[in-house]
């Protein structure tokens, strides 16, 4: 490699153009993050849920054969709706078929109960590839707890090089629906609830990215 011709952010699936000039490019990806957990309606109870896992990030480089090829953003994981649902995941985000950065998975979802508990954040994505550089797991969603029957809290989603998890929701008396994750491949915060309180969905994740460095010889 020698001088930067270019960067390019790309937000949404398409073909990649390079520069002109370009000799060479480093791919960084992150796939989508996933969604937290929902909780379901509380009668003098207690649901905490986990949230959603960060998307991984894949760096690769790439010498030739580059110009046309599809770049695939992945999808941010939805937040499970209103009730017992879980997360779902994240989409991977891929650099045709020589680097994928895995999208993270969705949190799990609570039931409502009196004693104290927790339940799992979703896994980080996974990265590969041909043309993989370094690859790194996503961030995992964080626990939701039901403390000693008097405070919930959903659990915070991962976090990425380039967003933000969704900030853990902490209630009693009430429910609290999670938030949603920032930026790219974060992941979404799980929901919950105390004492008498309706269902509240969990946090979405964010999109996956495709930042693309590109050189000339």
């Amino acid at each position: 490699m020698s001088g930067l011709v270019g960067i390019q952010t790309i937000t949404a699936t398409g073909t990649y153009t390079p520069t002109a000039g370009t000799d060479s490019i480093v791919v960084k990806a992150i796939g989508g993050g996933g969604g937290g957990g929902g909780c379901p309606a509380t009668s003098g109870q207690v649901t905490g849920s986990g949230g959603g896992g960060a998307g991984a990030l894949a760096i690769g480089r790439i010498t030739s054969g580059f110009s046309g090829v599809t770049v695939t953003i992945g999808a941010a994981g939805a937040g499970g709706a209103a009730g017992t649902n879980n997360g779902t995941a994240g989409g991977d985000t891929t650099f045709g078929s020589v680097l994928t950065a895995g999208g993270g998975s969705g949190g799990i979802a609570d039931t409502a109960g009196g004693s104290p508990r927790a339940q799992n954040g979703g896994a980080g994505g996974t990265a590969s590839g041909s043309a993989s550089l370094a690859a790194f797991t996503g961030m995992h969603g964080e626990l939701g707890e039901s403390v000693d029957g008097t405070v919930s809290l959903g659990g915070y989603g991962g976090s990425s090089i380039w967003g933000s998890g969704g900030i853990r929701s902490v209630i009693a008396g009430a429910s609290a629906v999670g938030n949603a994750g920032t930026g790219f491949g974060a992941g979404g915060g799980g929901a919950c609830g105390h004492g008498t309180a309706i269902a509240r969905a969990g946090g979405n994740g964010s999109i996956g990215v495709c930042v693309i460095y590109e050189y000339s010889s």
